[in-house]
C-alpha cells in the first residue's frame, strides 16, 4: 500500500477500555437484567477483580464485543458527515492482543488533501491543517454535561503515568522518554529531530479549552486510549 498510495497521513493506535465498558460487563455477566436501575446497582457492586474474572471467563465474547465496537467506529471515521480525521481514501489496520490479553489496533490512514511535505508551501500550511484534527488538552468540565463527560473520558483514558520501563537504570529522576515535557503554545514542525523525544510535532491548548469536536468525537464514541501520530512523509 505504501508503494501504491505513498506515505500514510495518520498512524493511530487504539486500546480497549474493557475494564471500563459497562455494557460489556452486563453482556459477560449473563444476568439478563433489563431494568436500568437494577443494571446500575449491579455494575456498582462489581469490584475490579470481578470485572477481571468476567473477562477471563469469556475471552471470545470480550473479543467479539471489541470487534463490534471497532466496526461501528470505522463507520464513524469514514462517514460523509463529520470526518473527524479528514476524508479517508485508503486505510490499513492490524488487530492484535496486548500482553494482558486485551485487543489492540494499529492503523494507517490516507486522507485526501493532506499536506505534501515535499512541497514547501504545503509544509507551511501543515501546522494549521493538523490543528483541525489533533490537540493535547483536557476538555473544560464546567460548561456542559457533555464537557464533564469528555473531561472524565480524557482524564481516564488519555493520560499516561510513569511505570518501571520509564526508568530502566533505576534512576527515578530521569524518564528515558524525557517526560514531563514543556507544553508548546502552538503546533510546529521540527527538523533535526531528537529521537529520544520522538515526536516531530507538538501542540497544546491553554488550560480549560475544549478539545476540537473531531477528537472529542473519537473519545466519546470509542471510549478508549487512542494515540494519533502524523506521518505525511516525514
Amino acid at each position: 500500500m505504501l508503494r501504491a498510495c505513498g506515505p500514510a497521513t495518520w498512524f493511530m493506535t487504539f486500546s480497549a477500555d474493557d475494564m471500563g465498558w459497562d455494557d460489556l460487563a452486563l453482556v459477560l455477566s449473563r444476568q439478563g437484567i433489563q431494568d436500568p436501575v437494577a443494571q446500575q446497582a449491579y455494575l456498582d457492586s462489581l469490584t475490579h477483580q470481578d470485572r477481571i474474572q468476567l473477562l477471563l471467563k469469556d475471552q471470545v465474547g470480550a473479543g467479539r464485543h471489541f470487534m463490534h465496537r471497532w466496526q461501528a467506529f470505522l463507520r464513524l471515521l469514514s462517514a460523509e458527515s463529520g470526518r473527524p480525521v479528514g476524508k479517508i481514501t485508503d486505510y490499513f489496520w492490524k488487530f492484535e492482543f496486548q500482553k494482558r490479553g486485551s485487543p489492540h489496533i494499529h492503523m494507517l490512514l490516507w486522507v485526501d488533501g493532506a499536506p505534501d511535505m515535499q512541497d514547501p508551501s504545503d509544509r507551511m500550511r501543515a501546522p494549521e491543517w493538523l490543528d483541525r484534527y489533533v490537540s493535547t488538552c483536557i476538555p473544560d468540565p464546567s460548561d456542559t454535561l457533555e464537557g464533564q463527560r469528555l473531561h472524565a473520558l480524557a482524564s481516564t483514558v488519555q493520560q499516561h503515568r510513569h511505570t518501571s520501563p520509564c526508568f530502566p537504570d533505576g534512576d527515578d529522576s530521569r524518564c528515558r522518554f524525557k517526560y514531563p515535557r514543556p507544553p508548546s503554545p502552538d503546533t510546529h514542525l521540527r527538523s533535526g529531530i531528537d529521537y529520544g523525544l520522538r515526536h516531530p510535532l507538538s501542540q497544546s491548548q491553554p488550560d480549560s479549552v475544549q478539545l476540537p469536536i473531531s477528537r472529542a468525537m473519537l473519545q466519546a464514541y470509542f471510549s478508549v486510549h487512542n494515540s494519533i501520530y502524523v506521518l505525511l512523509g516525514l
